[in-house]
């Protein structure tokens, strides 16, 4: 999962949207679940 939070971050992300959260807990950039993020949509 360290790619995608490096990715994410050179990119310039707000966030990370995942079916697998769990994955993500150390990430210093918010991370959705994909149902998580429809509803604050």
């Amino acid at each position: 999962m360290l790619s995608q939070i490096y990715s994410a971050i050179t990119q310039n992300l707000d966030a990370i949207v995942t079916r697998d959260t769990k994955g993500f807990v150390s990430s210093p950039i918010p991370v959705y679940a994909v149902q998580e993020l429809l509803e604050k949509l």
